[in-house]
């Protein structure tokens, strides 16, 4: 309520890594808001946890963008990944969220696991996509909508924290490097690369940079999205 009455912001993002891991703390925080009835709308980091009635009490409670780390849509490279979850959690995610009128932007990771099983994941992730892109949901008014959810893949990095970190460490990670830099900038990355000389963050993935672009991309041409193509060609850039 002070930020609001000092700054006026119209959107707020919360910080927290997963606002909804203990559902019973996030569902007083969605019963708090509601009856503030602040006017701002929020986004935030999900776990794909999330019970469709408190989905919805999340979108009355102004949450209106859901990050959630799928990361795969594969059994096999969510085990290998230790994320706790399944991809039959990941659909019943989206669906809820969705079908509550809340905005999902579906993180990808790509470069995880060899050729055989990234293939087999980017194929489950066009088939999730297309499922979804025939679904709809009907709003307050009667309204119909596709479902709001958009599909992000991005390269694998590794960093302290990371479950496999200590094990990658010293044999296929490097200290980070900008690729790209200007003179207006130089001075600043320099120093950037300094402070982050003794923490190891890019390293050599499972499979080459070019299948990891090509991956990213099949996906992309399958997000319903119109302003992904201009973003496509910048895939080669991030990595």
């Amino acid at each position: 309520e002070t930020i609001l009455r000092d700054f006026k912001p119209r959107f707020m993002l919360f910080g927290e890594s997963l606002i909804n891991d203990d559902l019973e703390y996030f569902e007083k925080l969605c019963d708090k808001l509601i009856e503030k009835n602040l006017d701002i709308k929020f986004g935030t980091h999900f776990r794909a946890n999330i019970t469709p009635a408190l989905a919805r009490k999340a979108k009355l409670a102004g949450f209106e963008d859901a990050w959630v780390g799928f990361e795969a849509f594969s059994d096999s490279e969510l085990k290998e990944m230790n994320k706790g979850t399944s991809v039959n959690q990941n659909m019943e995610t989206i669906e809820r969220l969705t079908q509550a009128g809340v905005n999902v932007l579906a993180m990808l990771v790509v470069g995880f696991s060899d050729i055989e099983k990234e293939t087999s994941n980017c194929q489950n992730i066009v088939q999730t996509i297309e499922h979804f892109s025939i679904r709809s949901y009907t709003d307050k008014d009667g309204i119909t909508h596709p479902l709001p959810v958009q599909f992000r893949p991005a390269p694998m990095y590794i960093v302290p924290g990371s479950f496999d970190y200590r094990e990658k460490k010293d044999t296929a990670m490097r200290p980070w490097k900008s690729k790209y830099r200007t003179d207006r900038g130089e001075r600043d990355i320099l120093e950037l690369e300094t402070e982050l000389m003794r923490i190891p963050y890019t390293f050599k993935r499972p499979i080459p940079d070019e299948k990891i672009v090509e991956l990213m991309m099949q996906t992309h041409h399958f997000c319903s999205q119109p302003c992904r193509d201009k973003w496509c060609l910048q895939l080669q850039k991030t990595i």
